[in-house]
């Protein structure tokens, strides 16, 4: 074996052995390498509304995708990546369908976020009302509902609402 395969070999062997322990580490808990730590999708992934206009309506937790029929689900982190794909970010099914209708996530009017996860809702203002959107999991999820012009009004329907089904 000549003497540069040898230096090439021992390189090699010092990598991999190093590569193996800070796994074990990581892995182990004794050490939290940050480079290890990788982004997860959380929440289950819903078919809302299947073939609107060529498009696949989804909700993930708190918000709606309009992805193009034959595209593939993208990291909703990957934003560069959503919009090369022609994926939407809405916060409603009513919001998703207008951004499809209109070929392009920047609509005007948008849903703007108040408040989230108030007893099973989120509530968004839109035109000076404001609209409360099931949470997932909940009936009719990601459907808008009005409820009113001023926050306080929308969360005594909502707490009205909740009570009525203890």
């Amino acid at each position: 074996m000549r003497k540069s395969d040898k230096i090439n070999t021992t390189i090699f062997l010092i990598l991999w052995t190093s590569l193996i322990v800070i796994l074990f580490l990581h892995i182990s808990g004794k050490v939290d390498f940050k480079f290890l730590h990788f982004s997860q999708a959380t929440g289950n992934l819903v078919m809302v509304e299947e073939g609107y206009k060529g498009y696949n309506l989804l909700g993930l937790r708190e918000n709606m995708y309009a992805v193009p029929q034959g595209a593939p689900f993208v990291h909703p982190k990957r934003t560069k990546k959503m919009k090369k794909w022609g994926i939407f970010h809405a916060y409603s099914l009513q919001e998703s369908r207008r951004m499809v209708d209109a070929g392009t996530e920047d609509i005007e009017p948008k849903l703007v976020p108040i408040e989230q996860h108030f007893l099973g809702f989120n509530i968004y203002s839109l035109n000076g009302k404001i609209y409360a959107v099931p949470d997932q999991g909940e009936p009719a999820q990601y459907v808008e509902r009005e409820m009113g012009t001023t926050l306080e009004e929308a969360k005594e329907k909502i707490t009205q609402y909740w009570k009525s089904r203890q």
